[in-house]
């Protein structure tokens, strides 16, 4: 499973780079394929963003709110991720804010 996370990780890499087209479809199967509970905390904050950066802030929150403390052990990171993932849900879904609460 691990592999196949890594995979889908080059994949946007590259896609990101040379296929920008792509990158929508291969985000979507990142965020929701079997590989999904594998992922690092970098694979999945790096999925975030791209859904940030492509103004689909419903499936950042997503990505976001599933970093826990077992990816970081860092209080101070963790707080400025969920911190974002709250100004996301406040500025751009507030249907989304309790959730993150």
């Amino acid at each position: 499973m691990y592999q196949t996370s890594r995979m889908f990780g080059e994949a946007l890499r590259v896609a990101n780079k040379h296929a920008p087209h792509l990158v929508h479809q291969i985000n979507e199967n990142l965020s929701n394929g079997p590989q999904q509970a594998n992922q690092s905390a970098s694979e999945i904050l790096n999925s975030a963003k791209m859904w940030e950066e492509s103004r689909d802030y419903a499936k950042a929150i997503d990505r976001y709110l599933e970093i826990t403390e077992q990816h970081f052990t860092s209080k101070e990171q963790l707080e400025e991720i969920w911190s974002n993932c709250f100004n996301l849900a406040m500025n751009y879904q507030k249907d989304k804010v309790q959730e993150v609460v």
